[in-house]
């Protein structure tokens, strides 16, 4: 007997299963995760080109494919996104260099820094108004967790590089985007290991802001997903044993 065929959507031309859509925000946090674990080490041999910046530029494109459904907007927007990397690339080998890269650079991460705030704000309104709590869900809810670390990364990097002295550094430690990437995690996670110091207002501002978020998120958007999902699933569960039951 032949089996039936298993549905599948197009989007953007092309054909994804239904489970596929199903558990967008699983396979969003994989790649995410990946970023984390992987890039490092892919980094710590020694070739010319960075593995992190590519993943992490790769990270923003499926973050942005996920939250945006319309073509256009998608395609403007990752456009204009790969174009920044490219800058970002070019002015990291000297490519460009003088009184121009500067300004250059401070476009791209901006344009970044928007892609990320606007991804966490889309992925938020979608979860806030979902009808049944998933798992997928919860995973989302991670999703958005994550990316408020990078974009707050971005942000203080973006600070340092207007301002050399925003933050006091060890001096052992290595002073580029990974850097701040550290930082970021440490406060969003209230962590807090010393080895970066914010100086300046700005600096200081910023990390005021994402360390109330980092619990606030935690203890109250996450929270709620979690409770809403235990309950739906206790629901789920007592009306299943009354039917089974009436038809026993």
């Amino acid at each position: 007997m032949k089996q039936p065929e298993k549905k599948k959507r197009k989007i953007f031309g092309y054909y994804y299963s239904q489970e596929f859509i199903n558990n967008k925000y699983h396979h969003l946090l994989m790649v995410l995760i990946f970023l984390f674990l992987f890039a490092p080490i892919l980094d710590s041999f020694n070739i010319t080109i960075s593995f992190s910046g590519l993943i992490f530029f790769l990270s923003i494109i499926f973050t942005l494919r996920v939250v945006i459904e319309e073509k256009k907007i998608l395609y403007s927007i990752s456009s204009l996104t790969a174009l920044a990397f490219i800058t970002i690339v070019l002015v990291r080998y000297r490519v460009i260099s003088g009184k121009t890269y500067i300004p250059l650079l401070v476009i791209a991460i901006t344009i970044f820094i928007i892609c990320l705030l606007y991804s966490i704000w889309i992925l938020m309104k979608r979860l806030l108004t979902e009808k049944k709590i998933k798992v997928d869900t919860i995973e989302g809810g991670i999703c958005i967790y994550i990316l408020i670390g990078l974009a707050w990364a971005l942000l203080y990097y973006l600070t340092h590089i207007l301002d050399k002295s925003a933050f006091m550094i060890r001096d052992s430690l290595i002073v580029d985007f990974k850097a701040f990437e550290y930082y970021s995690f440490t406060i969003l996670t209230t962590l807090g290991l010393g080895d970066i110091i914010p100086v300046s207002r700005i600096a200081i501002s910023l990390t005021t802001i994402e360390a109330v978020i980092g619990q606030m998120f935690v203890a109250v958007f996450i929270a709620r997903l979690i409770s809403v999902y235990v309950r739906e699933k206790v629901n789920d569960d007592e009306e299943e044993d009354e039917a089974i039951s009436s038809n026993s």
